[in-house]
């Protein structure tokens, strides 16, 4: 009701905002600015408190926005602090739709049950002038081929929002393969992508280990991968730890 109650209140301001100059809104916001350094002065260190409506509105508000233009915002938070709202309303929303009808784990089949996989190709950048620095839209098209040919089935791919994810000629790929369904996360939502789990565990793995050369480096990483791919309990993991699901397929 509260929140309903502010974004009814915000759209009646957002309308008084229409008949004002550019020179009246200029003032209000120097004014606000002020008043917001005044408030930061007479608080101290002490960190002002958000009720869950406030935070759902002020992350309906400006996620939006680019970062960079975030950031130049005067905030009684954090730029970031803002964006983990907003990320954490989309997986309370996602959690509550895709909620089942009835309790208990809908049946699955033998073949799903057997998965999860863990499907990778490794890119070694050497620092040679004219060296590729990262996979382009052929090497992805030919990782998603490999795994439609080892998985033997249609894939559903929920991606990030990397250019070459979406550009022109990769969604020309993605076309002509009618056994490809991509969905893309919403911006910023590192959260949301189990890839970034994968790369944190394997990271973490290497903290304690010193190669002494980029080949050294590479093999280091390809054998922790491998070792992940003997692991289903820990790749089902990663993906519930995204909360998109709301429990680890059962062994």
């Amino acid at each position: 009701m509260r929140l309903a109650y502010l974004t009814v209140t915000n759209a009646f301001a957002a309308l008084r905002l229409l008949p004002m100059s550019d020179r009246d809104k200029d003032v209000e916001i120097l004014v606000l600015r002020h008043q917001i350094a005044v408030l930061e002065r007479q608080l101290g260190g002490n960190r002002v408190r958000f009720a869950p409506e406030d935070r759902a509105l002020l992350a309906a508000l400006l996620a939006r926005l680019p970062r960079e233009v975030l950031y130049r915002f005067r905030l009684l938070v954090h730029p970031d602090t803002v964006l983990r709202w907003h990320r954490d309303l989309i997986k309370r929303r996602h959690a509550h739709t895709c909620r089942p009808k009835r309790p208990g784990r809908p049946p699955t089949v033998h073949s799903i049950r057997a998965l999860p996989r863990l499907i990778f190709r490794m890119l070694l950048h050497r620092g040679r002038k004219n060296e590729r620095k990262g996979f382009r839209e052929l090497d992805y098209a030919r990782l998603l081929d490999a795994a439609h040919q080892q998985l033997g089935g249609p894939i559903v791919l929920i991606w990030d929002n990397l250019t070459h994810h979406k550009d022109t000629l990769m969604r020309r790929l993605i076309a002509s393969r009618p056994w490809l369904t991509v969905f893309y996360l919403p911006p910023y939502a590192p959260d949301l992508n189990p890839v970034e789990i994968v790369w944190s565990h394997l990271k973490r793995s290497l903290a304690n280990l010193a190669a002494c050369t980029l080949d050294e480096l590479a093999t280091l990483i390809r054998t922790r991968l491998r070792r992940m791919q003997y692991r289903p309990a820990l790749l089902d993991a990663f993906v519930a730890h995204t909360g998109l699901i709301s429990s680890p397929a059962p062994p």
